[in-house]
This record gives structure tokens, sequence and C-alpha cells, in this order.
């Protein structure tokens, strides 16, 4: 982290909401997995609501980068290495609450219809949390104790939530379209020629003996 920059990220923040402490939560439930006999979901995490979409290539991740630029909600978008997922890219944009993550999706889907794909478009999910939550707990059984709301008491009073926060620049966000399209080439997905044109080359045929 630069100066408040996540450059190291292999997500693009199109537009970071600030009350959302993605970091800060999720080293709370590294340090708690279980507390009180009760696998800790904090409460944070238990609020947030997104949709999600998962373009099929390079090539989409630019178009979803543009429609979520143009629609100015807080989300993100970019290369998934999570090992538990199985899809290469994605895209998740944040809502307050299950009503609202609904008219997001309807308000989405046709628009991601149109720009990225149609297929794309039917594949668009609203879920519950992060994936590492919903498979440690099913998102449908996440509770809060009173022994949870006490320990986070206790944990926001040790730190600064403030020092959790980032944003993007335009400088970070080129850097990562960059990554975007070198990742893109390593594994085999020739579509970031859709994006950057024939006459770049990536790569180069050794010499061989």
């Amino acid at each position: 982290m630069l100066t408040g920059h996540i450059i190291d990220s292999p997500w693009i923040f199109v537009k970071p909401s600030r009350y959302r402490r993605c970091n800060l939560w999720q080293f709370w439930e590294e340090m708690f997995p279980v507390f009180d006999g009760t696998p800790y979901i904090p409460s944070g995490c238990q609020a947030c609501w997104k949709v999600v979409v998962r373009p099929a290539n390079v090539y989409e991740l630019f178009m979803l980068l543009g429609v979520l630029q143009a629609a100015g909600f807080p989300s993100k978008c970019g290369m998934d290495f999570r090992r538990h997922t199985c899809q290469p890219y994605g895209g998740f944009v944040y809502c307050d609450g299950q009503s609202h993550g609904r008219e997001v999706l309807e308000y989405l889907r046709p628009i991601i219809a149109e720009q990225v794909s149609a297929e794309t478009a039917t594949k668009m999910i609203l879920k519950r949390g992060c994936t590492e939550f919903d498979r440690k707990l099913p998102s449908d059984q996440w509770t809060m104790p009173d022994s949870h709301q006490k320990l986070e008491r206790y944990l926001i009073d040790m730190f600064v939530p403030e020092a959790y926060e980032y944003h993007e620049s335009d400088a970070t966000t080129a850097f990562k379209c960059q990554d975007f399209i070198l990742f893109a080439n390593s594994i085999g997905d020739m579509s970031w020629k859709n994006v950057v044109g024939d006459k770049v080359q990536l790569t180069v045929d050794c010499v061989t003996y």
C-alpha cells in the first residue's frame, strides 16, 4: 500500500465504499474464526450484499469496467486469484441490503447483456458476504450472538478503522489494466487482443537448438 493506494491488489476499486472495511473485518475473522463456540462472521460482512458478475474473458472484463464506471455504484472488478473460486475474473457491486441488491441486479442485468454479453448477464447473482465466509457457514445461518457483539466492541477500540480504508487513482487503475492483459495472456485468454490490437506482442518465440 502506498499513500492509501492499493497497488498490489488484483482488483480495481471502481468506487470504494468508505464504510466497508473489508481488510479490517477479514483480519478480525482470522483472529477469531470461532468465538464462544460459534463461527464468527463480522457484522459488517453479514450486512454486505453484492451483485456478482463473472466475465468470460478479459475483453468482457474491460467492458464490465466501463459499465461499472458509468453506473457509479460502489464496486470493484478484476482478477480473482482465490483458490476456492473457479473463475479467473470477477466484478462485485456492493448493495445496502437484500432488497437493494435485487434492485441493482435487475437494473444492471440488461446493461450487462447489451454491453458485455447476454450469457454473462444470465449468470449474474446476488449474494451475501464473501465466499470465504459462505464456505465456513452458509449465509442463511449467520447470527450475531451477544458474545460476538461484545467482541466487536472490544476490537473497535483496538483498531483505527480509517487505517484500513483505500482508494484508487488513475495511475493504479492503469497499472492494473496492464496486469489484466498480461494475466490473460499467461492463461491463454487471447481476447486481450480485442482490447489492445493484434500489433502488440507480449511473447516471443525462443531460439531453440
